[in-house]
């Protein structure tokens, strides 16, 4: 087999790096949440129920 030499030299081109600035309106962001906190009874208030296992023992309400 026989081995390829070459040595041929090409001309340097140096990489070329591009900066884009891009500026965008503070607070773009902060007006699309709404948090609102609901009083008991609200219908922004989460549903929450208590667990019941359905133990063997007792009225079948443990908490272990």
């Amino acid at each position: 087999m026989k081995e390829m030499n070459n040595n041929t030299k090409r001309e340097y081109i140096a990489p070329e790096l591009n900066c884009v600035l891009v500026e965008i309106e503070q607070g773009i962001a902060a007006g699309s949440a709404t948090l609102r906190i609901g009083a008991a009874g609200s219908e922004d208030t989460p549903q929450v129920d208590d667990w019941n296992n359905g133990g063997t023992w007792g009225s079948g309400d443990s908490d272990l």
